[in-house]
């Protein structure tokens, strides 16, 4: 019993640290996601602005079209960031499912366990009980044969009153 209550501890442990974990996950995939949000709110900024330039006349440069293209580099790298992320989280609820699944099935057993344990006691304490009754029943047999009543009563009970 001892090994699996320390068995269950060392799942709670478990739980708890997937439950962080996830948690932990969760919030990276938050942070990514806004990230990519704010990165590609820029590059729909600068493509406005870049546009109006353009219907006033004027020319791109080469540093804003360098600009441009490390925004999208940006842009790319934060996308696989957020899918990385989130690939993470759904690992770490799986780990988290999964020590949920372990620390249920050695609760179960556990209270099986006790079960069996207190069904286990019930029957040995009406093991005893009998043991006793027919202890004092053997031991009264015994003192009406020393007596020499032969296990009858030499006075038979009044009104139906046998004690």
């Amino acid at each position: 019993m001892r090994g699996l209550e320390q068995w269950r501890r060392l799942l709670e442990s478990d739980v708890r640290t997937g439950r962080i974990g996830l948690a932990r996950a969760r919030l990276a995939v938050e942070r990514a996601e806004q990230v990519a949000a704010l990165l590609s709110g820029e590059r729909d900024r600068r493509d406005a602005h870049e546009r109006e330039r353009r219907r006033e006349g004027e020319m791109p440069d080469f540093t804003r079209e360098r600009l441009n293209v490390l925004l999208e580099r940006a842009i790319v790298r934060a996308r696989g960031k957020v899918a990385d992320v989130q690939a993470a989280a759904f690992d770490a609820s799986e780990r988290l499912r999964e020590a949920w699944r372990r620390e249920t099935v050695v609760d179960r057993l556990l209270a099986r366990r006790r079960e069996r344990e207190t069904a286990e006691r019930l029957a040995r304490d009406q093991r005893e009980h009998d043991e006793l009754a027919s202890l004092r029943h053997y031991s009264g047999v015994l003192a009406d044969a020393e007596s020499g009543s032969g296990g009858r009563r030499q006075n038979a009970a009044q009104g139906g009153d046998d004690r």
